[in-house]
């Protein structure tokens, strides 16, 4: 893909209850993290959602306090469990790490206190 895509808001909800009615159908005790790369998207897949109006125009909600706000406000929570999303589409070769480097990376991560390493694109790994 040349560059991530954002999809509706009405069709990621869609996507969440079709994958929340599949773990209940098989009586899975799945817990679903839902995310959304939008900050990174540089391609959307339509404008017709009025939902998605305001945010595809670049405007924000008035009254709404900024997301650097809201991230501040949770600072001090150093007791919060950390973790970390170990993406199959990050580049390793890249990274400048060795190879002693990769290998021990998931135990350095739970040396800082890294409690929850999770893989995205769950999707393609459930089949």
């Amino acid at each position: 893909m040349g560059g991530k895509v954002l999809v509706s808001t009405q069709e990621h909800i869609q996507r969440l209850i079709a994958i929340r009615l599949q773990a209940d159908v098989l009586n899975s005790p799945l817990v679903l993290v839902a995310r959304t790369d939008a900050e990174a998207a540089t391609m959307i897949d339509s404008n017709i959602d009025p939902v998605d109006h305001p945010h595809i125009k670049g405007a924000t909600v008035k009254g709404v306090e900024s997301l650097y706000e809201a991230m501040r406000k949770g600072t001090d929570k150093d007791w919060e469990m950390l973790a970390y999303n170990l993406s199959p589409s990050f580049n390793w070769d890249t990274a400048g790490m060795t190879d002693a480097q990769m290998e021990s990376f998931i135990w350095d991560l739970a040396k800082l206190g890294f409690c929850w390493q999770f893989i995205t694109l769950a999707g393609f790994h459930c089949d």
